[in-house]
């Protein structure tokens, strides 16, 4: 690549070819393709890489810089059909569907793209994409991570080099305002606790309301300066407030439902640890390098776990096979807290060493 620039005495490659990449619809989805973007871009140095998402996810995108474009994907309104047909006239070379829906497939084929590539599942039929990647049918997701089956995917088109899953950064910002600028402590060392109790509409994944009460307590106990904030969509605001009706007023900093995506990445930025049901907050935690501790049940973390390397512990209940398939009630606290003390040391604990070392 570099000889070649050289050569031709080119500042940058022109950019030939026009690659679209529709980017899933769910946060935690959404950000664990963001490696595989990052390889693309710089690997192909020819192409102009686009991105089409969902309205929310725009800034943070931005804020990253991944890619060329970004292309916001329509409103689902009665402009849709239209909007989409309209893109066309953009033409892109080839089109990447990162997503399984026959919505987003009838994206794809309105856009026009001379090649549509997409993973197929066994048993399906996708017939509006060009090409596809079939899926072995004996692989198996109590085993294998699902990133491994995009890398194939990836790979089987031509992807080159190794996927970057270092974490995140993201490029200043004077516009965001971190929303625990405004917390006070006394100590300077005094650790923030981020926790998200819900997991938007889906009860079965979230740990139960009276064991986040008990873990908040226990932190206050164990860490007596912190701060525990609180943080998740607006469908988490009847969990939130069950915990906060436990304790002292302004005790608890509660963000649920009161954050756009980039102030709520920006708060996070600021934890020392963030503890979460599986959702898309534990993900981008993890993506951007924050501590993470995720709990985990009947989901699979095998398949689904956060991918980036920055510190994250798994969380199961005892006994529960890898693959998941366990309540979340059988999570028991000791195992949080222990796994929380591995990251931020108690306030006794660190004078006890300080006085060793001194």
């Amino acid at each position: 690549i570099e000889e070649s620039r050289t050569f031709y005495n080119w500042d940058e490659f022109p950019k030939n070819n026009r690659i679209w990449f529709r980017m899933p619809n769910h946060l935690g989805d959404l950000i664990k393709w963001i490696p595989f973007i990052r390889t693309i871009r710089s690997s192909r140095p020819d192409a102009e890489i686009s991105l089409l998402v969902k309205r929310p996810f725009v800034p943070l995108m931005e804020a990253l810089k991944v890619c060329d474009r970004i292309i916001e994907i329509p409103k689902r309104n009665s402009h849709y059909i239209a909007n989409f047909f309209r893109l066309r006239n953009q033409f892109p070379d080839t089109y990447y569907q990162l997503t399984t829906s026959l919505a987003a497939d009838i994206e794809a084929r309105l856009v026009n793209a001379p090649r549509r590539y997409g993973i197929l599942w066994p048993g399906a039929k996708r017939p509006l994409l060009t090409d596809t990647f079939e899926m072995d049918s004996g692989w198996d997701e109590r085993k294998n991570h699902q990133t491994a089956l995009w890398e194939d995917f990836l790979r089987h088109f031509g992807l080159q080099g190794d996927i970057d899953f270092s974490p995140l950064r993201l490029a200043p910002s004077n516009e965001v305002i971190n929303p625990l600028r405004c917390l006070q402590t006394e100590s300077r060392e005094a650790p923030y606790f981020g926790l998200i109790c819900g997991a938007g509409n889906h009860p079965a994944k979230c740990w139960p309301v009276d064991y986040w009460v008990e873990c908040v307590a226990s932190l206050m106990d164990l860490y007596p300066d912190s701060n525990i904030c609180l943080f998740g969509a607006k469908p988490d605001l009847p969990v939130s407030r069950q915990i906060i009706e436990q304790f002292e007023p302004g005790s608890i900093h509660d963000f649920t439902g009161s954050t756009n995506l980039m102030q709520f990445v920006m708060a996070l930025r600021s934890c020392s640890v963030v503890i979460s049901n599986d959702c898309g907050g534990v993900h981008l935690a993890n993506a951007l390098g924050i501590p993470t501790i995720g709990l985990y049940g009947v989901t699979n973390p095998v398949f689904t776990k956060p991918v980036f390397n920055s510190s994250v512990q798994i969380i199961q209940p005892s006994n529960c096979p890898q693959h998941g398939g366990a309540s979340l009630n059988l999570i028991c606290l000791s195992q949080v807290i222990e796994a929380v003390g591995k990251i931020v040391k108690q306030p006794e604990q660190a004078k006890r060493e300080a006085t060793k070392v001194s």
